[in-house]
């Protein structure tokens, strides 16, 4: 693919007068992005060679390109965020490398982790609202908890925000 005639593949920077690549791109689509402890952050489709588990689909900008962050996740990712000085990561994956992780983790650096015990279903979007981290998607449990379709993390496990949302 291009944009304004440069070649760029699923991603690319706006200097405020002309596009350009930003590092080598990608294979496939990427689906967020934001910053991560002052790097560029992205998720998606994407795979990139990862030496532990062979795809990441989670990768941050280094002076000599994209590198994956730990040992990736098993499918998509739809959303990224930071959260209390960790890397939140949501969408359709069920794993980090192999440990469990149910379509939400916490990067803290070094390693992936789990938030509460995920969810049922994709999760679409994240937020930090008033100091608090809020997901959003077709989910309606959390565990044994329900979370109808949005869900805010209490510290220890999940909740519905509100009423949640019922189906459509």
């Amino acid at each position: 693919p291009t944009v304004d005639g440069v070649p760029v593949s699923g991603v690319a920077k706006w200097d405020g007068d002309v596009w350009s690549r930003l590092g080598d791109g990608f294979n496939d689509y990427v689906l967020d992005i934001g910053k991560y402890r002052g790097d560029i952050v992205v998720t998606g489709k994407f795979q990139l060679p990862d030496p532990k588990s062979g795809t990441s689909r989670v990768a941050r900008l280094t002076p000599t390109g994209w590198e994956p962050l730990g040992d990736g996740l098993s499918s998509t990712g739809s959303a990224i965020t930071s959260f209390e000085d960790d890397l939140i990561v949501a969408g359709s994956f069920q794993n980090s490398g192999t440990l469990p992780v149910n379509r939400i983790a916490r990067y803290d650096g070094e390693s992936w982790n789990s938030i509460g015990s995920g969810f049922n279903d994709y999760v679409a979007d994240l937020i930090v609202y008033n100091n608090s981290l809020i997901a959003g998607g077709a989910f309606t449990m959390s565990g044994a908890v329900p979370a109808k379709r949005v869900a805010v993390w209490n510290g220890s496990q999940w909740a519905t925000l509100g009423n949640g949302f019922n189906d459509g």
